[in-house]
C-alpha cells in the first residue's frame, strides 16, 4: 500500500516536470521566432500568418501549463508529506498552505535563491515585452510622457519580480480555471507570469530533497 502511495506522488512529480519542460519549449519559441519554421509543417507555413499565429498559441499554451505545472507539483509534494492524501483543488495557495511549516520556509528559502541566481536574466526578456507591449498601451500618449509611462511601468516589473513565493501564489491562485478557457485572452496576454516557472523550480527542488 505504501508503494501505491509513492508510485501517485512520484508519478505527480514526474508529470510536473514534464509539464515544466513543455512550457520552457513555448517560452523559448516565444522568444526565438527563428525556431518556428522547424516545428511546423510546409503546407502550415504557407498560411497566412502563420508564424505569427503559432507564437500567439505558444503565448497561451504557455500561460496556461504553467500555473498548471506548479498545481501538479505542490500535489505532489503535498501528497509526499501527507500520507498521499491531497485536496482535489486548482487553488495554488490552499495547496501551498496545506504544507507543514518547515516545508513552506524551505519553499521561501528556494525560491529566494533562484531569483538571485536565475531571474535577473529573466527581467530582460520581461522588460523586453513589456516595452513591446506599451507600444500598443501608449499610442496616444504625448511623446514627452511616453518615458514617464515606460519607467512607472518598468519600475512596477521590478517590484513584481521582488514578490516572494507566498506572494505569487496569491497572484496566480486560481489562473487555471479562469484563464484555460481563453474567456479574456487580452488579459492573458498582458499578464506577467513568467515567475511560476521558478516556483516550479522550487516546488519541485524541494520535493526532491525532502
Amino acid at each position: 500500500m505504501a508503494r501505491g502511495r509513492e508510485t501517485s506522488h512520484g508519478l505527480r512529480h514526474g508529470q510536473a516536470l514534464a509539464l515544466q519542460y513543455a512550457a520552457q519549449v513555448l517560452i523559448n519559441l516565444d522568444r526565438d521566432p527563428r525556431l518556428v519554421p522547424r516545428v511546423l509543417s510546409t503546407g502550415q507555413l504557407n498560411a497566412e500568418n502563420a508564424a505569427e499565429t503559432a507564437l500567439l498559441g505558444c503565448d497561451y499554451a504557455a500561460r496556461i501549463i504553467l500555473p498548471f505545472t506548479v498545481e501538479v507539483a505542490l500535489k505532489a509534494l503535498v501528497a509526499k508529506h501527507n500520507d498521499g492524501r491531497v485536496e482535489p483543488t486548482h487553488h495554488l495557495c490552499q495547496l501551498h498552505d496545506a504544507l507543514p511549516r518547515d516545508l513552506r520556509d524551505a519553499l521561501s528559502d528556494d525560491f529566494e535563491k533562484i531569483k538571485f541566481s536565475e531571474m535577473p536574466e529573466e527581467t530582460r526578456f520581461l522588460e523586453r515585452d513589456l516595452c513591446l507591449q506599451l507600444g500598443c498601451i501608449v499610442k496616444n500618449v504625448e511623446q514627452d510622457q511616453y518615458l514617464v509611462v515606460l519607467s512607472t511601468c518598468l519600475v512596477g516589473l521590478r517590484r513584481s519580480l521582488a514578490r516572494s513565493l507566498r506572494q505569487v501564489l496569491i497572484d496566480h491562485d486560481n489562473d487555471f480555471p479562469d484563464w484555460r478557457y481563453l474567456d479574456d485572452a487580452e488579459r492573458l496576454v498582458a499578464a506577467p507570469i513568467l515567475t511560476l516557472q521558478y516556483v516550479a523550480s522550487s516546488v519541485l527542488n524541494v520535493y526532491n530533497s525532502t
